[in-house]
């Protein structure tokens, strides 16, 4: 049931984003081009090497690599619920008692609601160790929201739950 409500929350946000990100167009001016198939192809493939980058700055522990993606208002939920701004978001990592050994990102896709708004999804999987040696298997559903804002491209929203094979 919660993931039902996830995801429509979460269409209800990009909506109500897409709105927020759209310019005031002037009825008198010209308004620009939409994106071509192939611009939003180019853009969906830079999206999804920074989910890969994103991905593999939380297998080796660098925390540079969220600061370029994510924007400065960025929040995520977790898988428990807790909402995190972008500070708190690239601390867990640090504080986390998990020694990470493999992370891969799985089924990755684009969706786009706007010229400059577009949802990746996708499952990473993930295997490593507890604070007391113990292993530990995962998988991990996201959604995250990208927004182009003053022509940069950032991830503004999060989420990310436990599939139920980890729960």
């Amino acid at each position: 049931m919660r993931s039902v409500a996830f995801y429509a929350a979460t269409v209800f946000s990009v909506v109500i984003l897409s709105d927020a990100c759209t310019p005031e167009v002037d009825q008198g001016a010209t308004q620009a081009a939409a994106l071509s198939q192939a611009e939003r192809d180019s853009i969906g493939e830079m999206l999804m090497q920074w989910e890969r980058d994103w991905q593999n700055g939380d297998l080796t522990g660098d925390p540079l690599v969220l600061e370029r993606i994510l924007a400065p208002d960025f929040i995520y939920t977790i898988h428990n619920g807790d909402v995190h701004d972008k500070a708190s978001f690239i601390g867990l990592r640090a504080t986390s008692p998990v020694t990470l050994t493999s992370f891969e990102n799985q089924r990755m896709s684009v969706h786009w609601y706007a010229d400059n708004v577009a949802v990746v999804v996708g499952l990473t999987a993930g295997t490593g160790t507890d604070a007391d040696g113990a292993d530990l298997s995962w998988s991990n559903a996201w959604t995250n929201v990208f927004v182009q804002r003053d022509g940069e491209w950032q991830c503004v929203v999060g989420h990310g739950h436990l599939t139920p094979a980890s729960e």
